[in-house]
């Protein structure tokens, strides 16, 4: 019996236990009033198999002929067996058969010729893999210490710049200060190009600790700095790292450098940590930093192409604002420059400020009105 065959049938019992009239009954099985009576009428004469309709288990008048059904099951066997039943109707109807695609899956089912795979109705679903990172659009900036073993009291500093996905690294040994940070950027926009984004873990409220860590925050912050000024032409979002992300970087170069600098400090013997870490260096460029990992990779390259008009060195630079004295000279961190009278006809120099620039390779340029004048600079004896 289905639902409402049972809810007819409890409203009968209820009758019968004169809880209910047979108007009330009408009611609770949602018929009139007359077909209540012929329903009560007919369990009393033939019990609770009145309640089943008569045409129940009987074949519907629209039934495939049996023959037809034979047939089709008969060109299944010989020719569809490996099929499900999708792809052996599509087979069928090549052939001249059409036929309803659940008609056809029901007959496989009552014959076993098919049976139903999985538990359920849908494919339990899977986690994704996430968004795929592609060369050059996750960058990680890095810095890693060591200490000699002949000389604790002395302090070595690894620069790292290395690609999420390819693991493609440029190393620098120096202070991880924000000039150094500039010049492994640099190099890293003129050997691959300018990359998306850089992650790293920008100088924080610093925390008493005991002893050396191997790693810790880079000394520079993402605002109102050289570095960001920088990443802002060049349009490399900055993004503080995510702590165990930026850990297991870290860990990592961490034990890739350590036998490597451990042994070539011990080769290198006497002399002042500037010798060493340029001897350093030029191992490192050449065990390290060159381009066959970058050769090897036939991936999507996210860098973007310096333009020929682009100089790197106007944009990896320190920017003041000076002011002119009236002899033309302009004083910056305790060096004298001399405007020349060559330039072109200025305001007077009281009133007048410059931009003064500072490379990296610690020249200075000066400019005014975004055109960059004659200076000389004057010794301190002067």
């Amino acid at each position: 019996m289905d639902t409402k065959q049972k809810q007819r049938l409890r409203a009968i019992k209820q009758i019968e236990q004169k809880k209910l009239n047979l108007k009330d009954a009408a009611l609770a099985m949602g018929v009139s009033y007359r077909q209540a009576r012929r329903i009560y009428k007919a369990y009393r004469l033939k019990g609770e198999a009145s309640l089943i309709h008569g045409l129940v288990g009987r074949a519907s008048n629209r039934r495939l002929d049996g023959d037809f059904r034979a047939l089709i099951l008969k060109y299944y066997r010989e020719y569809f067996a490996d099929f499900g039943p999708s792809l052996a109707m599509k087979g069928l109807r090549c052939m001249g058969y059409n036929i309803n695609r659940e008609t056809f899956r029901r007959w496989l089912l009552e014959e076993k010729l098919w049976k139903i795979t999985g538990k359920g109705k849908h494919r339990k679903r899977t986690a994704g893999r996430g968004k795929k990172i592609y060369f050059g659009q996750k960058l990680h900036l890095v810095s890693c210490s060591y200490r000699p073993a002949d000389r604790p009291e002395n302090t070595l500093s690894l620069l790292l710049i290395i690609d999420d996905l390819t693991k493609i690294r440029l190393c620098h040994v120096g202070d991880d200060d924000e000039t150094h940070i500039m010049r492994i950027l640099r190099r890293w926009i003129e050997r691959y190009g300018i990359p998306r984004n850089v992650l790293c873990d920008l100088q924080g409220a610093k925390k008493k600790t005991n002893g050396l860590k191997p790693y810790g925050p880079l000394k520079t912050n993402a605002s109102r700095s050289a570095f960001a000024r920088a990443c802002k032409r060049l349009k490399i979002e900055i993004q503080q790292a995510n702590s165990g992300e930026l850990e297991k970087h870290l860990r990592w170069c961490y034990e890739i450098y350590r036998d490597f600098v451990q042994a070539e400090l011990k080769e290198t013997g006497s002399g002042s940590i500037q010798t060493i870490k340029a001897r350093l260096q030029k191992k490192m460029d050449k065990k390290f930093n060159n381009a066959t990992f970058a050769r090897s990779y036939r991936g999507k390259d996210y860098h973007i192409k310096l333009k020929p008009n682009m100089d790197l060195n106007t944009i990896f630079c320190y920017e003041y604002r000076r002011p002119v004295s009236k002899e033309r000279m302009v004083e910056h961190d305790g060096r004298m420059f001399f405007i020349s009278e060559q330039n072109e006809p200025l305001i007077q120099p009281p009133d007048m400020e410059v931009k003064l620039t500072e490379w990296l390779d610690g020249s200075v340029h000066i400019y005014y009105k975004n055109k960059e004048l004659q200076i000389q600079e004057l010794n301190a004896k002067n």
